[in-house]
């Protein structure tokens, strides 16, 4: 049992930068067992070049939930599963 999870953000810093997008996949053997995705808030604007290589404008995020309020979820998707992610500083 595994979890993938993926996320777009408005630059490569974790310190710097935020997520505005987060994908999350649950895994029981070769099977999907839940799926989560939602555009996220990041509070700040994303540079011109992020959002052509997301394809996520500002205007998409500005009503998407803010992390911290998402946050309670995802901990609950992946708990007691293996985490899987790339750059997985965010």
């Amino acid at each position: 049992m595994y979890t993938v999870i993926d996320v777009e953000t408005t630059g490569l810093s974790p310190i710097k930068n935020r997520i505005t997008e987060v994908a999350l996949y649950n895994v029981d053997g070769d099977k999907i067992t839940k799926v989560f995705s939602t555009l996220v808030n990041p509070e700040c604007r994303s540079p011109k070049f992020i959002q052509m290589a997301t394809g996520i404008s500002d205007t998409m995020v500005e009503d998407a939930p803010k992390f911290k309020d998402i946050a309670p979820k995802l901990k609950r998707l992946f708990r007691n599963r293996q985490f899987v992610a790339h750059n997985a500083d965010f």
